[in-house]
């Protein structure tokens, strides 16, 4: 029987990464009878005659530099090949600065090339820029209660969605508080800023709104209800059974 040929070479990798990232990949060398081969690496020059050999390059590499390649015929002497997967070669791409680069992944089995090729563009990381506070309901009377609604928008103007920590203060508690999560609780007719301190990897950025806290609502209306039945003269228990305030 003929020996199987190489199907394909897999390797997730990305459209993009930020400058400065440093990201681990694997490739693989999948074969027409579905296996994958195991395969040794070569770093530079030419790609020598031994079988399962598999070459990783980028085009640019002062922008994207391909460092920490691992496969098993490179740990031999480790004996660091009983960890790892012996048909899978992991390697790291670092991103050095703005640009794009190339990378190609080689492999020669039976004498056979076949290459992939994925061109990564380095963008700078998204940086938050703004932070817009609103709130749920405002004017809010005195004794109610409304939420602080966040808007976070990053350098490239679009919403932003990056992992974050928010501070939440009000300027005068005695007006509204406001508690981690935003939930404010009016005290008193005034007004108060509302301050979001919003935390990313690369820095703080506050925004502010100012909050109107109006009259504590007062008693509307309400209804009555007799116990029973009653005469001219009779006496009887009268209950409330429902009050409306004047901001319901």
């Amino acid at each position: 029987t003929s020996e199987p040929t190489i199907s394909a070479i897999e390797s997730a990798l990305p459209e993009t990464i930020q400058i400065t990232e440093s990201l681990n990949f694997a490739a693989q060398i999948k074969m027409s009878d579905g296996a994958y081969r195991a395969f040794g690496y070569t770093d530079k020059g030419e790609l020598p005659t031994t079988d399962n050999i598999v070459k990783i390059e980028s085009s640019n590499p002062e922008v994207i530099e391909v460092s920490d390649v691992v496969c098993v015929e490179r740990n031999e002497a480790s004996n660091l090949e009983q960890i790892l997967d012996p048909t899978t070669t992991t390697f790291v791409l670092n991103a050095k600065t703005v640009g794009s680069a190339d990378i190609t992944i080689t492999a020669v089995v039976n004498g056979e090339t076949k290459e992939l090729e994925k061109t990564i563009q380095v963008v700078k990381p998204r940086v938050l820029e703004t932070v817009e506070v609103s709130f749920d309901k405002s004017p809010v009377p005195a004794t109610r209660t409304t939420k602080a609604v966040l808007k976070l928008i990053g350098d490239d103007g679009e919403e932003y969605t990056n992992e974050h920590s928010v501070v939440y203060k009000s300027s005068d508690a005695e007006v509204a508080e406001i508690d981690a999560d935003g939930n404010i609780t009016t005290h008193k007719k005034g007004t108060t800023d509302i301050t979001a301190e919003v935390t990313t990897d690369k820095g703080t950025v506050s925004g502010s709104a100012t909050l109107t806290v109006g009259d504590a609502p007062v008693l509307d209306s309400f209804m009555l209800k007799a116990s029973k039945k009653v005469l001219i003269g009779d006496t009887t228990r009268i209950s409330v059974i429902s009050a409306m305030m004047n901001d319901e």
